[in-house]
């Protein structure tokens, strides 16, 4: 968790102070069985999670961001 200085960018954004949240997403594609694959790793704690659907990461990063709202591009 970190609380940017009043004058970076992201202060001036906010009213009051940040809590940071940062990931790491690696994806990549296995050829011979043409799937997607991917790891996602909470950079605080270095909890990490095998991934094979967006759905799976999703559930990941709410774990750590609570009350955030993930929606689809289908409602637009």
């Amino acid at each position: 968790m970190v609380t940017p200085e009043p004058d970076s960018p992201e202060g001036s954004e906010f009213a009051g102070p940040i809590v940071w949240s940062s990931y790491l997403v690696r994806l990549w594609r296995e050829t011979e069985r043409d799937e997607w694959r991917g790891r996602v790793v909470h950079l605080q704690t270095q909890e990490a999670r095998p991934c094979v659907t967006l759905a799976q990461i999703q559930e990941f990063l709410v774990r750590f961001a609570p009350g955030l709202e993930i929606q689809s591009g289908e409602d637009e």
